[in-house]
Parts: C-alpha cells; sequence; structure tokens
C-alpha cells in the first residue's frame, strides 16, 4: 500500500513540476519576443498571431495579451475588440505590477479597435493621464514606454482641448512638443521609422486644426527626412496629395496621387490599395475637366473592380458617371446597364447564399431546439428521479432512525436496570461485609474464653454454665454495639439516605431495617447475627408497626 501511495505522490510531483517547467517555458519565449519587438516589430507580430495562448497560465496569458496589444499598436493593425486589455489592464492592477500596468494604459489608449465595447476616447486619456502618473510616481525607466506615452500624449492634447477657437494653437503646440520628445527618444534608441511615424501621426492628428501652411511644414519635415521608410513614402504622398487638393492645387495632388500609385503597383505598402488611387486620379481629372484621362482611369479603376467579384459592378457604374459627366450619354447608359445587370446577378447570388446560410441556420436552430429540447426533457427526468430517489432516502433513514432510537430506548432501559441491579448488589454486598466483619473478630475469641473456661471445670456445676451464658451474653452486646457502629460511617449514609435520616430507629433497627431492603430474609439476618431468626422477626414487626 505505501508503494502504491509513494507512486501516486510521484506521478503528482512529476504533473506538477511538467505543468511549472511548462509555464516557464512559455514566459521565457514571451519575453523574448518582448525584447525584440520594439526593433522587429513585424516578425514578432507574425510569431504571436501564430501562437495558441490557451494552455497559458493567468499571469502568462495577461503577458501574452499585452504583447500583442504593443505589437498591433506598432504594426498599426486593428484589434477585435478591447475586453482582453482591460481585463489585463485589471490583472496587473491587482498584482501591482507598475511597470506592465503603466504599459497596458499606454497600448491600451494608442491602439484601434474594431469593436470598442469600453475603451471610448475619454477613457483612453484616463488611461493616459494614468499612465503618465505611474510613469512619473514609480520612476519607471523604459525608455520605448516613455516615447509612446509621449507620442499617444500628443493625440489627448489635441483632442481634449476646450472647443474655443484661441485654444486651438497651445493644444496643438502641445501635440507638437510630445512629438518631438517621442522623435529624439526613438532616435536615441536607434528606430528610425518609428521616429518617421511619430511625426506622420502629428500630421494625421493636426488635420483640420493647423492652417494650411503648418500642415504643409509638418508633411516637408517627414518628407526631408534621410533615408525615409519604404512603406512610409506612399502614406506621406497620400497626405500630400489631399492637403493640395484641400487647397485646390489640382496638379499637384495629381502628382502626388501618382507617385504614390507608383510605390502601390511596386508592392511597396499593400495597405494602400491601387483601386483606391486610381479611382481618385479619375476624379481629379474628372474635377480637372480632363475627360480623355478621367476616363482612362475609370477604364482601369473598372478593370480593377472586376477583379473583385464582390464589387465589381462598383467600377461600371463610377466609369458610367465619368461618360455622363462629359456628355458621352451613350457608354454611360452601356455601363450603366452593365453595372445593373452585374449588380443585379450579385445581389441574387447574395440573396441565394443568404438564404441557404439562412436555411442552414434554421436547420442548425432547429436541432439545437430538439436538442436543447430533449436535454430538458432528460435533465427533468433526472431530477424527478432525484428528487423521488431523495424523498425515499429520507423516508428509508427516518424509518430506520426511529427503529434504531427505539432500539436504543430498549437497551437504553436495560441497562438502567442493569445499573440498578449492580448498585443493589453493591449495597448488600458493603453491608454484608460489615455485619460480617463486626462478628469475624469477636467469636474467635469468644470461643478461646469458653474453652479456657470450660476447660476449668471438669465436672458439671451450675457456676460454669452461668460463666459461659454470660460470655456469650457479653459477645452478642459488644457485637451489636460494633454493628451499630456501622451506621455512623459516611458509606451508609450515602447509599440509604431514607433509612439513615430515620432518627426514631436505633442503629441495630436501621441495619436490620436496610438488610430487609437489600432482599435478606430473617433466617440469614439472624445468622449474620449470630442470634435466632424469632429475635430478628420480632425487629421486623416492631418496624412493620411504625411504617405501615
Amino acid at each position: 500500500m505505501c508503494k502504491f501511495y509513494s507512486i501516486i505522490f510521484s506521478l503528482l510531483l512529476f504533473s506538477c513540476t511538467s505543468s511549472y517547467s511548462e509555464q516557464n517555458s512559455h514566459f521565457d519565449r514571451l519575453k523574448k519576443w518582448d525584447s525584440l519587438l520594439f526593433m522587429n516589430p513585424v516578425s514578432v507580430m507574425d510569431s504571436l498571431q501564430n501562437f495558441n495562448p490557451k494552455k497559458l497560465s493567468e499571469s502568462n496569458f495577461a503577458y501574452f495579451n499585452l504583447l500583442s496589444t504593443i505589437g498591433c499598436c506598432m504594426n498599426e493593425i486593428k484589434i477585435k475588440d478591447d475586453s482582453l486589455i482591460i481585463k489585463t489592464i485589471e490583472w496587473y492592477r491587482s498584482k501591482s505590477d507598475y511597470f506592465n500596468l503603466c504599459r497596458a494604459l499606454v497600448y491600451s489608449s494608442g491602439a484601434e479597435y474594431k469593436n470598442s465595447l469600453s475603451l471610448s476616447d475619454s477613457l483612453k486619456f484616463e488611461n493616459l493621464k494614468e499612465a503618465e502618473d505611474f510613469f512619473t510616481q514609480n520612476k519607471i525607466d523604459d525608455a520605448v514606454t516613455e516615447a509612446f506615452l509621449n507620442k499617444y500624449l500628443a493625440k489627448k492634447a489635441v483632442h481634449s482641448f476646450i472647443t474655443k477657437k484661441s485654444d486651438l494653437l497651445p493644444s496643438t503646440l502641445k501635440a507638437e512638443e510630445y512629438i518631438e520628445r517621442a522623435e529624439r527618444l526613438f532616435m536615441k534608441l536607434g528606430n528610425r521609422r518609428e521616429m518617421q511615424l511619430a511625426n506622420l501621426y502629428l500630421s494625421q492628428i493636426v488635420i483640420g486644426v493647423y492652417e494650411y501652411d503648418k500642415e504643409l511644414e509638418i508633411l516637408n519635415k517627414i518628407a526631408g527626412f534621410q533615408n525615409l521608410e519604404q512603406d512610409i513614402k506612399p502614406i506621406l504622398n497620400r497626405r500630400f496629395a489631399y492637403l493640395y487638393h484641400k487647397k485646390g492645387e489640382f496638379d499637384k495632388s495629381i502628382q502626388y496621387l501618382k507617385y504614390t500609385l507608383s510605390d502601390s503597383l511596386s508592392g511597396v505598402n499593400s495597405k494602400i490599395k491601387k483601386s483606391d488611387i486610381i479611382k481618385e486620379l479619375s476624379l481629379m481629372y474628372k474635377q480637372e475637366n480632363k475627360p480623355d484621362s478621367a476616363i482612362k482611369y475609370a477604364i482601369l479603376y473598372k478593370d480593377l473592380m472586376l477583379k473583385d467579384l464582390k464589387n465589381s459592378h462598383i467600377g461600371y457604374l463610377h466609369l458610367s458617371s465619368v461618360y455622363e459627366s462629359v456628355g458621352d450619354y451613350y457608354n454611360a447608359l452601356d455601363f450603366q446597364k452593365k453595372h445593373s445587370s452585374f449588380a443585379s446577378k450579385l445581389y441574387n447570388g447574395e440573396l441565394k447564399e443568404r438564404t441557404l446560410q439562412n436555411n442552414s441556420k434554421s436547420e442548425l436552430l432547429t436541432k439545437e431546439l430538439r436538442r436543447e429540447k430533449n436535454l430538458s426533457n432528460v435533465l427533468f427526468v433526472a431530477l424527478i428521479t432525484l428528487f423521488l430517489g431523495l424523498i425515499l432516502t429520507i423516508i428509508y433513514f427516518k424509518t430506520a432512525h426511529s427503529k434504531s432510537s427505539t432500539s436504543l430506548d430498549k437497551e437504553l432501559e436495560e441497562l438502567k436496570k442493569h445499573i440498578e441491579f449492580q448498585e443493589e448488589a453493591v449495597k448488600r454486598l458493603w453491608l454484608t461485609n460489615e455485619v460480617l466483619k463486626t462478628s469475624a473478630g469477636k467469636y474467635p475469641d469468644l470461643i478461646k474464653d469458653v474453652q479456657k473456661e470450660a476447660a476449668k471445670c471438669r465436672k458439671e456445676s451450675k457456676e460454669t454454665y452461668d460463666n459461659l451464658n454470660l460470655l456469650l451474653d457479653d459477645a452478642r452486646q459488644e457485637s451489636r454495639e460494633m454493628i451499630s457502629e456501622i451506621v455512623k460511617n459516611k458509606t451508609f449514609e450515602n447509599n440509604f439516605p431514607e433509612i439513615f435520616n430515620k432518627t426514631e430507629l436505633s442503629h441495630y433497627e436501621k441495619i436490620i431495617y436496610a438488610l430487609f431492603n437489600l432482599g435478606y430474609d430473617a433466617k440469614e439476618i439472624a445468622y449474620f447475627f449470630s442470634v435466632s431468626p424469632s429475635t430478628i422477626r420480632a425487629v421486623k414487626t416492631r418496624l412493620k408497626d411504625k411504617y405501615d
């Protein structure tokens, strides 16, 4: 048996050790990704997205969610929802891990969410304020976190100002100050890309706040950086195009759109769709009243959209509107018909697909409903069975308890009788012993005296006879006096309290009374006292006359 328990203990110990070792391995991996994330955000994010976090402990799961949020911020990826980062924040708050809590607050504020359930802009700004306080109060020494904190504080400075126009300039100057701090930190850390992205971020958050010249100044500053990152170029060119279009400088806007298109065609930035740039060029030429170029890019847009089955009709619609704007109603009508035909086919296809999906969902729901109904019936039957079983169990135990109680009562009554009998036996034994002790020591002396006296007379004489009788009477009297001493014993008082308290009786009568109560008859008592039974019966008669 000991060997069996030893094996079980060893298995449990191995299991615990194995689990602990596995969690340590996960932590080491997360720690390594954390160290590489800032300089290699793309490759680390790929690793995070391919990792299954289901087997992680609570602490490692919180760490994984934190790194995923940081990775999404650095790669400008939208997060599905904000529930996980909220749980991560609360985890680090409960553990008083101020460094990771500060990071979670910072990056939760900078991230973009597809479904923002709780993190509104106002709450994001509150988190940033809390992160700023933590960073200062706890003297957190982490330049990366400090850089991103300043980057996101720039947006807070711009978007949390009072709606007075006089407050616009101070707020934007404050935002620019935050970006400059972030820029210096990124440069110090040797991450040129993040430095350029910080300035691009500034250009994005101040749109509509600064005047045109100030916005252009920010974009020119970014364009003037040496070795501008390739994935930033098309984004910057598109911002230039938007800014020149807003000012009405359409030629420059078209030029920068073509730069953006050239970068997109080269595959520099997959986030910018070629079709969107081509459509913008078509609209720009249309606005510039250059129909040939507008139609050219509209046709390119239509051809690109044909590759997108779900949006193929949109290209025909745009081309139709361009032909209509230049007065070519024949082609406008032709492409409008094609748009209607494609849209009709698309909508019919979508309708069929949705109908099939709805039918499939309906079947699944029906099956689920039946399963739930069957499960409910099974649960109902199980509950009824359990309830009946419980009632029967209660009845059984109640009956068994009743029987057991009756049996116990009988046993208790018998035990009481047995105890009473034993108590009576003890009383009888004690009194008998006391009585016998009184005569046990006297009668040997009596015999010796009688023998001595008998030896003196060798012939019968009245004197000798009288002397012998006198000796016997003295012995009896002394025996009675010794027996009377028994009554004075404390044990007699405890065993026979009612008889002890009968003050009208002599000690001798009390002893005889007690012996009668213990069940001895007159003959037995007479034997104890070495008297005739008639003498004892006479005492009994006197006692009977007194108490009957």
